[in-house]
């Protein structure tokens, strides 16, 4: 909203440029995402209390967890607002990555508020029937799966997706691809609540997930980083970053009362909701496989329940003292700060892993590589327009910064060449360099340069530039 109404009158006003930039609107959105839920957050749990809707634990739940009956719950409703309203303030509004972002968050967000009021203020102890609950997902991502063939303008792109750790390497689902994005949203979905046990736990892993998705929504949406990191460009993609932005906002606020011991809790609300967030964006950014390393800390808490139960009805054992992971390690003997703290360590180490590495360039590499120039047969003429046959190569460029540039006897000389030069190269306050051969149109006089170049050539390809005697300083001059 606002990028649509002050960034056109940047002319009138040139501060309003500023609203063009992603990563200044990625900042306030994640700043004004905070101080919502900060500022809003004692008076949701202050109506939430007096409204009787507060949480009930379970009797087959760990002992400790006894006294967090009467916690408010349904705090979701803080998250979801804290996400949307960022979004639509600081967020361009015509792009449709953004709006099917947000509006499949909400939609899912939808399906556990549902929950929560089925099981909370209507009483119900196991709130909305699971499959029902399942329908609605499977719906959502049909949806989804519709719009990013239809709606998105990705020629080519639109059914594939991309191999984690493998640049430049596509997987083309063709017809499974809907049934793909289903199974992301609903997993990634009941993996969030299914984590969501234990105070800060599931909220603290967001906040990684979210700076992850972040970064990779900016790379991704930008030509230049998507082509050096060598990573898909998707135009547009990196308004999502503001979107991640405000994920990660709300999360750090609600974070301020759901730390232990917790004021308030997300319910399923909140946990569906976020975890269809993650779950849209990595659908959006081609990168779903990516959210399985992203969100690892979700994967362990599905799978955790996944084996425990199938194995259970199989032998009738359990491989864990209790399913999901945490509570496992809770009757383990680990204090709740401590198995939260070390899950949030995970899932920060995690989050490092798919961020796309700085690679080099390939021409800049080794000593004695030639410039490219030379190989192709450029036109460009050697360091110093030696014609005697000098090969002249390219040194290393972590020693550059510790060799002195050769000293020759005339003007405009060049002198070693170092990597990362451009042709043509214009020095601070000078004039390009030329060869000696070509006439200067000032018509300064020119050095002894055929000789001091083959002087010179001779103690580059022998890598000694930079080491010049007082002998070979005579012979230049």
């Amino acid at each position: 909203m606002l990028y649509e109404l002050l960034y056109p009158l940047r002319d009138q006003f040139f501060a309003f440029n500023v609203f063009r930039y992603i990563t200044f609107r990625a900042a306030y959105a994640a700043i004004t995402a905070f101080l919502l839920t900060v500022l809003l957050g004692p008076w949701v749990i202050a109506k939430l209390r007096e409204k009787g809707i507060v949480k009930h634990v379970r009797a087959e739940g760990p002992e400790a967890h006894r006294s967090k009956t009467g916690t408010p719950t349904m705090g979701g409703l803080l998250i979801l607002t804290a996400i949307a309203v960022p979004t639509v303030l600081w967020a361009n509004l015509r792009n449709r990555e953004v709006l099917l972002a947000l509006g499949a968050t909400l939609a899912i967000g939808a399906i556990g508020f549902f929950d929560d009021f089925l099981q909370v203020v209507r009483a119900r102890n196991r709130g909305l029937v699971g499959k029902a609950k399942l329908v609605g997902q499977i719906t959502v991502g049909i949806l989804v799966g519709l719009a990013v063939l239809h709606l998105l303008d990705r020629p080519g792109l639109a059914t594939q997706t991309t191999v984690p750790f493998l640049k430049e390497r596509m997987i083309d689902l063709g017809w499974l691809y809907i049934p793909f994005i289903v199974i992301v949203l609903a997993g990634s979905s009941n993996a969030v609540n299914l984590t969501d046990g234990l105070d800060g736990l599931a909220i603290g892993v967001t906040v990684f997930a979210a700076v992850a998705f972040a970064g990779l929504s900016y790379v991704s949406g930008h030509s230049r980083f998507a082509e050096y990191l060598q990573i898909l460009y998707l135009p547009g993609a990196a308004e999502l970053t503001i979107f991640c932005a405000s994920i990660f906002g709300a999360s750090l606020g609600f974070l301020w009362y759901n730390s232990h011991p917790a004021e308030i809790f997300m319910g399923d609300t909140g946990s569906l909701g976020l975890g269809g967030a993650l779950g849209v964006v990595a659908i959006l950014l081609k990168m779903e496989m990516i959210l399985a390393i992203v969100g690892g800390v979700f994967v362990a808490e599905a799978i955790s329940v996944i084996l425990q139960v199938g194995l259970f009805r199989l032998t009738g054992k359990r491989i864990f003292r209790m399913a999901p992971i945490h509570h496992h390690f809770e009757l383990a003997g680990w204090a709740e700060n401590k198995v939260v703290v070390r899950f949030w360590i995970v899932a920060g180490l995690l989050a490092l892993l798919p961020q796309p590495p700085r690679t080099l360039p390939r021409r800049q590499c080794r000593r004695g590589d030639r410039l490219p120039a030379e190989r192709k047969g450029g036109d460009r003429p050697p360091a110093g327009g030696g014609g005697d046959g000098a090969r002249h190569r390219l040194r290393r460029p972590g020693r550059a910064g510790r060799r002195s540039r050769p000293r020759t006897g005339g003007r405009g000389v060049a002198g070693p060449i170092r990597p990362g030069r451009a042709r043509g190269h214009r020095p601070r306050g000078g004039e390009p360099r030329r060869s000696p051969a070509e006439p200067d149109p000032r018509g300064r006089p020119r050095g002894r340069a055929p000789r001091a170049e083959r002087a010179r050539a001779r103690l580059v390809v022998h890598g000694r530039a930079g080491r010049r005697d007082h002998r070979h300083q005579r012979e230049d001059d």
